[in-house]
């Protein structure tokens, strides 16, 4: 159970990654199709009121149905769902068919996008073992007004493991016990098998930039430092993930309509990537890409890089980081050996917990 009714790359591809890892066990997996309603409670007023405009107005006006639809047939085609839909905690409790159910990964814990929903802990779950793979909070610390509520159902819980060690952190400080820290669930696939399932784009010699909204220091810092490499290795600038609003820009390489497989396809072509998104570093790494990860807060929103400086801090490559108006280390640097060998380790700790939990 996880997010991944969304045309979010990195949500689909995670949710595609722990079920084919785990088909590949032997197990028979499903994925709940739970569509959550109205979980966005904790928005603050301007947000939610700047969000409404936005998606009624120019983003209804330039929004790209090719995704939608491209990411519907990626589903459809490699990702297993119930049945039936569940919309409530209620519809949930007649899932009677599960030996185990796992929750996970990506932000399943944020309480901001989850509010007080018993179903994100599995708590409709009956005798069926209770596990957590990578859970995410996406926040440093949760609100006192939610701890309670989190102290009651993550002790019910047979097992848990997070993504980060600010979450690791988190658990320990409400139940008294730390969680293993795992690797996200796309790096439980190698190199290959993603290859098996990509679309390769249609051309060759460029540097990406793939973006996640964030505020402008980040978007500028990112094409900044692409363009800066690009005429210094005669590349071409390629942008991913823009919001719609990119498509009045004309003059720019702004890719629009693509999904899960061209996704990937773009990054394992890449000469060279820079992105503020946790799965574009993530996929930077499985294919072994020349990569920089920029990373910042906008003031008054929760900050959503510790996932990416968590990951290279793992991996002893800091030196990968970059934030606004930094001005040395800008280059895409190769990824060392070291590190390489560092996250093969990590991966075997993270399958090591998926065997042992999922032990009967």
């Amino acid at each position: 159970m996880t997010y991944s009714n969304s045309i979010n790359y990195g949500a689909c591809l995670q949710t595609y990654a722990l079920q084919a890892y785990l088909k590949e066990q032997g197990f028979s997996v499903e994925e709940i199709n739970y569509s959550m309603q109205g979980k966005r409670n904790q928005q603050k007023m301007f947000f939610r009121i700047r969000s409404f405009i936005w998606k009624n107005t120019l983003r209804a006006i330039l929004k790209d149905r090719k995704r939608e639809k491209k990411t519907a047939l990626f589903r459809k085609a490699h990702i297993q769902y119930t049945d039936r839909v569940f919309y409530n905690f209620e519809d949930l409790k007649e899932c009677h068919h599960f030996d185990s159910v796992i929750v996970g990964s990506d932000q399943v814990w944020n309480p901001q996008m989850i509010g007080m929903d018993p179903a994100w802990f599995l708590s409709f779950a009956g005798s069926a073992k209770k596990l957590a793979y990578g859970a995410s909070f996406g926040i440093s610390k949760i609100p006192d007004e939610y701890q309670q509520f989190f102290i009651n159902h993550l002790k019910h819980m047979n097992a848990i493991s997070v993504r980060e060690e600010s979450g690791a952190e988190i658990v320990e400080s409400l139940i008294k016990k730390k969680p293993a820290v795992v690797v996200d669930p796309v790096f439980l696939l190698n190199r290959s098998q993603w290859e098996q399932i990509l679309v390769l784009p249609p051309k060759s010699k460029y540097i990406l930039c793939y973006y996640m909204p964030g505020f402008p220091e980040v978007e500028a810092q990112i094409a900044r430092c692409a363009q800066e490499y690009a005429h210094k290795h005669g590349l071409q600038v390629v942008n991913l993930g823009k919001r719609e609003l990119a498509k009045l820009q004309f003059r720019r390489e702004n890719l629009f309509g693509e999904g899960p497989a061209e996704f990937l396809g773009w990054i394992r072509n890449a000469e060279a990537v820079i992105t503020n998104s946790f799965h574009g570093t993530a996929f930077s790494l499985i294919f072994e890409k020349k990569f920089l990860s920029v990373v910042g807060q906008q003031s008054g929103r929760p900050d959503l890089s510790s996932r990416i400086t968590n990951l290279l801090s793992r991996l002893d490559m800091e030196d990968w980081i970059m934030r606004p108006g930094q001005d040395e280390g800008t280059e895409p640097k190769i990824i060392p050996e070291k590190s390489k060998e560092t996250l093969q380790r990590e991966i075997e700790k993270s399958k090591y917990f998926l065997y042992h939990a999922l032990e009967v």
